[in-house]
Protein backbone atom coordinates (compact mmCIF):
# COMPACT_ATOMS: atom_id res chain seq x y z
CA UNK A 1 0.00 0.00 0.00
CA UNK A 2 1.39 3.35 -1.04
CA UNK A 3 0.30 6.92 -1.45
CA UNK A 4 -1.41 5.89 -4.69
CA UNK A 5 -4.25 4.38 -2.65
CA UNK A 6 -4.40 6.99 0.14
CA UNK A 7 -7.47 9.18 0.62
CA UNK A 8 -5.35 12.27 1.36
CA UNK A 9 -3.75 12.22 -2.11
CA UNK A 10 -5.50 14.76 -4.35
CA UNK A 11 -5.56 13.31 -7.86
CA UNK A 12 -6.86 16.52 -9.42
CA UNK A 13 -3.89 18.53 -8.06
CA UNK A 14 -0.85 17.10 -9.78
CA UNK A 15 2.47 18.61 -10.81
CA UNK A 16 3.82 17.31 -14.11
CA UNK A 17 7.53 16.63 -14.46
CA UNK A 18 9.53 15.97 -17.61
CA UNK A 19 8.12 12.47 -17.27
CA UNK A 20 5.68 11.23 -14.66
CA UNK A 21 3.95 13.38 -12.07
CA UNK A 22 3.67 14.01 -8.34
CA UNK A 23 0.42 14.66 -6.48
CA UNK A 24 -0.57 16.90 -3.59
CA UNK A 25 -1.09 15.29 -0.18
CA UNK A 26 -3.58 17.25 1.91
CA UNK A 27 -2.36 15.62 5.14
CA UNK A 28 1.39 16.33 4.66
CA UNK A 29 0.67 19.61 2.80
CA UNK A 30 3.25 18.91 0.07
CA UNK A 31 3.62 17.18 -3.27
CA UNK A 32 4.51 13.50 -2.97
CA UNK A 33 5.17 10.63 -5.34
CA UNK A 34 2.49 8.01 -5.75
CA UNK A 35 4.84 5.17 -4.82
CA UNK A 36 5.71 6.57 -1.35
CA UNK A 37 4.07 5.71 1.96
CA UNK A 38 3.92 7.63 5.23
CA UNK A 39 2.61 7.25 8.79
CA UNK A 40 -0.57 9.23 8.02
CA UNK A 41 -1.71 6.70 5.39
CA UNK A 42 -5.45 6.04 5.15
CA UNK A 43 -6.89 3.70 2.51
CA UNK A 44 -9.22 5.27 -0.08
CA UNK A 45 -12.00 2.89 -1.12
CA UNK A 46 -13.23 5.29 -3.82
CA UNK A 47 -10.27 5.02 -6.20
CA UNK A 48 -10.32 2.41 -8.93
CA UNK A 49 -7.43 0.05 -9.51
CA UNK A 50 -6.66 1.80 -12.80
CA UNK A 51 -6.36 5.18 -11.01
CA UNK A 52 -4.07 3.69 -8.37
CA UNK A 53 -1.88 2.04 -11.00
CA UNK A 54 -1.59 5.28 -13.00
CA UNK A 55 -0.62 7.27 -9.89
CA UNK A 56 1.95 4.63 -8.94
CA UNK A 57 3.50 4.61 -12.45
CA UNK A 58 3.60 8.43 -12.45
CA UNK A 59 5.52 8.32 -9.16
CA UNK A 60 8.02 5.74 -10.41
CA UNK A 61 8.69 7.63 -13.65
CA UNK A 62 8.74 11.14 -12.11
CA UNK A 63 11.66 13.35 -13.03
CA UNK A 64 11.80 17.13 -12.91
CA UNK A 65 15.22 17.46 -14.56
CA UNK A 66 14.89 19.99 -17.38
CA UNK A 67 18.57 19.91 -18.37
CA UNK A 68 19.11 19.12 -22.03
CA UNK A 69 21.11 16.08 -23.12
CA UNK A 70 23.61 18.30 -24.94
CA UNK A 71 24.67 19.83 -21.63
CA UNK A 72 25.58 16.43 -20.22
CA UNK A 73 27.50 15.53 -23.40
CA UNK A 74 29.45 18.79 -23.16
CA UNK A 75 30.36 18.14 -19.51
CA UNK A 76 31.44 14.59 -20.38
CA UNK A 77 33.72 15.85 -23.16
CA UNK A 78 35.29 18.44 -20.83
CA UNK A 79 35.91 15.76 -18.17
CA UNK A 80 37.54 13.46 -20.72
CA UNK A 81 39.82 16.27 -21.95
CA UNK A 82 40.78 17.19 -18.38
CA UNK A 83 41.42 13.52 -17.60
CA UNK A 84 43.75 13.22 -20.58
CA UNK A 85 45.57 16.43 -19.64
CA UNK A 86 46.16 15.32 -16.04
CA UNK A 87 46.94 11.69 -17.03
CA UNK A 88 44.07 10.24 -15.03
CA UNK A 89 43.50 7.55 -17.63
CA UNK A 90 46.26 4.94 -17.91
CA UNK A 91 46.47 3.24 -21.26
Amino acid sequence: MGCNSCKYLKTNDKKEGTCGACYYCSKCKKYVLGNNICDDYSYDYGKTTMEKDEIYRDGVKYSSDKTEVGTYVFILIILIILGLIFNVFTF
